[in-house]
Formats: C-alpha cells, structure tokens, sequence
C-alpha cells in the first residue's frame, strides 16, 4: 500500500489486508526445512536470516495493517531460535546415538574375534580335529552357543579359569551388572 502511495487501504480498495498470510508462509518454511530437510543445522542459516529479514522489510516497505507489527518481527525471531536449538538438538542426539551404536558393534566384533581366537587355542590343545569323531564335534560346536568353548574347561577341572574367561566376556558384551 505505501508503494503504490495509499494511506489507508482499506477505505481506499474496500480490502481487508493482513500480514498472516507472510507469517504462516515464513513460518511454513522455517518449519518445514528444520524439520524435513536432511540437512545439518548450520546449513539453514540463510533460511533462518531471510525469514527474520523478510517480514520486518516487507512490513516497512508495504506497511501492516497492525499499528505495532514489532511484536510479530520478535515472535517470528523467536520462532526461528527456537526452530534453530531443535535442528541443533536433533543433530546432537542422531551423532550420539550413531556412536553408540558403532561403539556396540565394535565391542561385538571384539568380543567375537577373541572368542574365536580363544575357541582355537582350546581346539588346537586339546588335539581335536584330527579323527572323524572330532570333526564333527568341531561342527556341531560352530552351530551351538559361542560361549560353549568357555565352558569345556569345568569338564577338564579348570573352574576358575573357566571363571575368569566368562567374565571377561561377560563385562566386554555388558552381560554383568556391577
């Protein structure tokens, strides 16, 4: 309205003008990047500069119907801080639960691989392996339980080794509670 030089709009084109529509759509997009965007968050700051700059330029180069349109500027530059802490905070707790999840996986591969180094060190001095009857118990063993290695020792009478390699397994895959 004042581009075009007219005081009062609203008796001049017999309209009834409103700034909602430019808020909802900014809001519209500062929602909708923050949270559907897969974008890391200090990315959107030009999104988050244009909307703040948008509506207080629009508002003093086409006016507002509203007498005091600051309070909608601050409220929409809240909007957007708070929108910005979220996308923040999202990004923060998706990396940690990404680490957490590799740093599972990676103890899992570590505890398999000595599993499995202490599964042919049991084999290999207990000389099986060598007769029929022996091959196939090595078979029978890589489809049962990984922990059955740890458990041959009590027949042989070693307890407490047996012991002691079970909980060592048990702490590294989080089996023990302390």
């Amino acid at each position: 309205a004042k581009l075009l030089g007219v005081a009062d709009p609203v008796a001049v084109l017999d309209a009834q003008l409103s700034d909602t529509g430019l808020l909802l759509f900014l809001d519209l997009v500062i929602t909708g990047s923050h949270m559907y965007l897969p974008v890391r968050w200090c990315v959107l700051w030009p999104v988050e500069v244009f909307a703040v700059f948008c509506y207080p330029t629009l508002v003093l180069l086409w006016g507002s119907p509203f007498q005091n349109a600051l309070p909608n500027a601050i409220l929409l530059a809240g909007l957007v801080v708070f929108a910005a802490l979220g996308k923040r905070a999202m990004e923060r707790y998706e990396r940690r639960a990404f680490h957490n999840l590799i740093s599972e996986r990676t103890l899992r591969v570590q505890a398999e691989f000595q599993l499995g180094v202490m599964k042919r060190k049991g084999l290999h001095h207990r000389g099986l392996g060598e007769s029929p009857e022996d091959r196939s118990h090595m078979h029978s063993q890589a489809s049962s339980a990984g922990t059955s290695v740890l458990f041959e020792d009590v027949n042989s009478g070693n307890i407490e080794l047996c012991l002691q390699q079970l909980a060592l397994m048990g702490k590294k895959e989080h089996w023990l509670i302390d």
